[in-house]
């Protein structure tokens, strides 16, 4: 077992990892790639699965566990004894089993080696179960994760957090061009990730004919697949009611849907090509948004509702803010950021400084000081 900080310390991540399609998923690959590259570091994966699930896992995963197998969950903890010096959880309520994902307080009650959680959604108003569920994964690790100041300010003022050291580590992105925009894509509006309702497409679609009006040039790209379990549990309703709407309003000319799954560099590319990205999101206490840091890692002007990362980023002033499910509101804004070109580059520039800090070789170096902290003292 380690003795010292120089010392290399096993990892055993618990996540939803790709070629699984969601958003945790994604920040995991990117987050272990980037521990794995630090000296001192390994980095092993448990890959969370649903029933019936049959993938072919990247060499990282090492374990994997069905969500709905409580004695997988036991069986997992036994494993990580031998290997791991600390384990880091990724956590979403849907991605366990049980009530409110309650099956992952079996692994944290049955391990014998020290836990940190990374808590990607803290809820203000949670009903009994999630409640219940985050007092007891704060009880049981050693820190909790946490991905900015309101987050941290809701989970102490809501739950019981107790011993857990509470860190903020924002979310990260790679390395991304930060070309402006030329000819007529300064005219170029953006959407993109997983799709879902959630994330309130609608009411920028409810926008573009106002802006047309104004600049017939205007176009509305929404980039991203139907997201996998709104799928499961719903098929196609929301893109298709997406593309109705568009019908409806006339503007189906003017906007683009590509609902598949574009790689990185693709999206880079539309990244470059886009004058504003718009994040209409419905879902006030969305705490992290991967969009969102990646918009503004590319240097873009991002209009967004007023959902919790968002605020903070435009606290920074990286971000302008709208009210929700105001379609009136989002026209008015980006009409703004289109007429007035000093306001929008003031935006492109403060998103590039800011979001020097969330680039993944940083956050990655926070997870470690971390991690060591965690693992040494537990493991001399």
């Amino acid at each position: 077992m380690p003795a010292n900080s120089s010392d290399v310390v096993h990892i055993a991540v618990i996540s939803t990892f790709p070629p699984r399609r969601c958003g945790i998923a994604t920040y995991s690959r990117d987050l272990c790639a980037t521990l794995g590259q630090l000296p001192g570091m390994a980095v092993r994966v448990a890959a969370i699965d649903e029933p019936g699930a049959e993938r072919s896992y990247p060499h990282q995963v090492v374990w994997r566990v069905n969500d709905q197998d409580a004695s997988g969950y036991l069986r997992l903890a036994d494993e990580l004894a031998d290997w791991a010096h600390v384990v880091l959880i990724q956590h979403e309520y849907g991605l366990f089993g049980g009530a409110a994902g309650d099956s992952i307080l079996q692994l944290l009650e049955a391990a014998s080696i020290p836990m940190v959680t990374t808590l990607h959604t803290v809820l203000s108003r949670p009903e009994p179960a999630i409640r219940r569920v985050t007092d007891a994964i704060c009880a049981r690790s050693a820190a909790v994760i946490v991905p900015g100041p309101r987050s941290e300010a809701v989970l102490r003022m809501t739950y019981r957090t107790g011993p857990a050291r509470v860190v903020q580590i924002p979310h990260g992105i790679s390395e991304v061009s930060s070309t402006p925009p030329v000819g007529n894509d300064q005219f170029l509006l953006l959407g993109f990730g997983y799709l879902g309702r959630n994330k309130g497409v609608e009411n920028a679609l409810a926008a573009m004919p106002y802006l047309i009006r104004r600049h017939p040039q205007l176009r509305y790209r929404v980039v991203g697949d139907h997201h996998p379990t709104e799928v499961r549990l719903l098929g196609d309703a929301y893109p298709s009611r997406l593309r109705w709407l568009a019908e409806q309003l006339k503007v189906s000319d003017r906007v683009e849907f590509i609902q598949r799954h574009v790689s990185d560099a693709e999206l880079s590319q539309m990244l470059g090509e886009a004058a504003i990205c718009v994040l209409p999101y419905v879902d006030v206490e969305q705490a992290v948004s991967g969009t969102l840091v990646r918009a503004l890692g590319a240097g873009r002007a991002v209009v967004a509702t007023g959902f919790r990362h968002a605020r903070e980023l435009a606290d920074q002033g990286a971000v302008h803010l709208v009210p929700m499910r105001d379609p009136k509101a989002i026209a008015e804004a980006v009409e703004l950021l289109l007429s007035d070109s000093y306001y929008r580059q003031r935006l492109e520039d403060r998103a590039r400084t800011i979001s020097g800090e969330f680039r993944w070789p940083q956050v990655a170096r926070r997870y470690e000081q971390v991690l060591r902290e965690i693992a040494i003292p537990a493991s001399a």
